[in-house]
Order: structure tokens, then C-alpha cells, then sequence
């Protein structure tokens, strides 16, 4: 498996799913997080590329609201925020 695949299954399995369940219709991930969730090392840039992707979207039927950086970042960063509205429930 590619590493994207198994970055978008995890913030599938471990993030978007447990707040669905939880009944929430946003969720925030910080790509830091998921990249120390995983264990990866120096490996940001294709997390930040996963959490931008339409695949990403349509996999766990969400939608990216927002990317938030600090100023002085220009792409990949550990610090970069997301912000996902959750669609509906996956059937």
C-alpha cells in the first residue's frame, strides 16, 4: 500500500469516524499530530499533500473548509491546521 493510502486510512479509521460517531459535523486536525500518530518520520510533506486531497475528501465523505498556516510557513509545516466539515454518515 502507498504510503497516501495508508495516511488517508488512518485519519479515516482514528479521526473521521470516531467523530462521526461522536455526532460532530467539523473536525480540526492538526497535520503534526497525525504525522506523530503514524510514527512517520520527515515524511510532512506527503501528509499535508493527503490531508489536501480530493481523495482524502471522498474516502471519508468530508469536505476541506480551511487550511490555516502560521505567516511565515508557505506550504508543509507541522503546525498547519485543517478543518474538515464531516458531509453525512458513510454508509
Amino acid at each position: 500500500m502507498a504510503l497516501g493510502d495508508k495516511i488517508r486510512q488512518f485519519i479515516y479509521d482514528y479521526y473521521i469516524e470516531l467523530e462521526r460517531k461522536k455526532g460532530k459535523t467539523h473536525i480540526k486536525l492538526v497535520s503534526g499530530e497525525v504525522h506523530s500518530s503514524m510514527g512517520l518520520v520527515n515524511r510532512m510533506p506527503a501528509v499535508c499533500s493527503t490531508l489536501r486531497s480530493k481523495e482524502l475528501e471522498i474516502l471519508c465523505n468530508i469536505q476541506l473548509i480551511d487550511e490555516v498556516r502560521r505567516s511565515t510557513v508557505k506550504k508543509d509545516s507541522s503546525t498547519n491546521l485543517f478543518v474538515f466539515k464531516i458531509v453525512n454518515k458513510k454508509t
